[in-house]
């Protein structure tokens, strides 16, 4: 998933994924902030990560 869906991958309370799955926020690479929470989610989800 890319952009807007991982960031609603992450919301979900589980996730199901093939091993050559990856997750991605191709924003952060332009500079910009993902607009639907996707580096704040995690840090409030998985603090310990």
């Amino acid at each position: 998933a890319m952009g807007g869906g991982t960031e609603l991958a992450i919301r979900c309370h589980s996730m199901v994924a093939m091993e050559k799955a990856f997750l991605q926020l191709p924003e952060i690479t332009l500079g910009m902030i993902p607009g639907m929470g996707g580096v704040v989610i995690p840090y409030r989800k998985w603090p310990q990560a």
